[in-house]
């Protein structure tokens, strides 16, 4: 009973900061473990918290409302980041540069991957445009070339990637395959099938 009462009885053993309940305390010291438990299935990004991760899937997917559209070629953009980012593509500004060799950058992100990949790891898998390293090299290169190939039969909507046009598709059939083991609902997507068994981990904590 004491969680829902306010009283911050659980404490953080690395910065004793408190908490109300187990589930924020956990969330909390991810800060100090660096754990990340929520990939994305588009690309290698993991994240800390579930609403990091479905904040940038919003930005394989274009999902969500898009509040900063493009006064140059009108696409539309769910965050501030990717906005300002994509500009510098039209103004050719690229502020971030790398101290290991001549790159620079639009974006800060991009510069932290070229870090991480060009200068430390596995440079078979690099994107020469931004400097991010992508399982899936080709299909990471349609989100800077803007090019849809797959477009949705149902609608006529166009996706960058097969897997998103199948999910995207199952708004119009229904179909959901995804099924929970822990109870009777189902999903379109495994990602959304993730997201809804933390519930579960919830209330169990």
């Amino acid at each position: 009973m004491k969680k829902h009462t306010g009283e911050k009885i659980y404490t953080c053993t690395v910065c004793e900061k408190k908490f109300n309940n187990s589930s924020n305390l956990k969330r909390h010291t991810r800060i100090h473990s660096g754990e990340k438990p929520y990939s994305c299935t588009l690309c290698e990004m993991k994240f800390g918290r579930s609403t990091d991760l479905n904040r940038h899937m919003r930005k394989h997917t274009g999902a969500g409302e898009t509040s900063f559209s493009c006064t140059v070629c009108n696409k539309n953009f769910v965050t501030s980041i990717s906005y300002k980012a994509h500009v510098k593509t039209h103004t050719g500004e690229k502020p971030f540069s790398c101290t290991g060799c001549h790159m620079k950058f639009a974006a800060s992100l991009y510069l932290r991957q070229h870090m991480r990949y060009k200068h430390g790891g596995d440079h078979s898998r690099l994107c020469e445009i931004c400097g991010g390293n992508f399982a899936d090299l080709r299909k990471h290169k349609l989100l800077h070339t803007g090019e849809k190939p797959f477009p949705c039969k149902f609608c006529g909507k166009r996706f960058a990637s097969s897997s998103n046009c199948t999910a995207h598709m199952r708004t119009h059939t229904g179909e959901r395959p995804h099924s929970c083991d822990l109870c009777d609902s189902s999903f379109i997507t495994s990602t959304s099938l993730k997201k809804h068994k933390l519930t579960h981990t919830q209330e169990n904590a």
